[in-house]
């Protein structure tokens, strides 16, 4: 039932506006202009900022979030620098990349 309720919500929110019953109807072709030039303007316009998922964040500000340590429902509040965070998980991707990478050995 949930996921039947999301899933409206997703297809409602990418639907375009309805159009309105009163709004005037588009000139016909005819009465465009004769010289009408189908040229599309060669300008490009972007923005300033390259537009990112991550933010730009200040490495020696220091932040805090709650952590689930193993084991335990109870959530734990780490507070540390951007930069000892990114470093922390750097370090938990190299050991996962190295278990993960480990040859297996069968016990026979």
């Amino acid at each position: 039932m949930i996921a039947a309720q999301i899933a409206a919500m997703i297809v409602l929110t990418q639907a375009g506006p309805v159009a309105a019953s009163d709004a005037t109807p588009a000139p016909p072709e005819s009465a465009a202009p004769a010289s009408s030039d189908k040229t599309v303007s060669p300008v490009t316009v972007s923005p300033d900022k390259p537009i990112s998922k991550r933010r730009e964040v200040d490495p020696n500000a220091v932040t805090c979030h709650n952590e689930l340590p193993p084991g335990t429902r109870f959530a734990i509040r780490v507070c540390a620098t951007n930069r000892q965070f990114a470093e922390r998980t750097r370090e938990q991707q190299q050991m996962l990349r190295e278990w993960l990478n480990t040859p297996k050995t069968s016990k026979q």
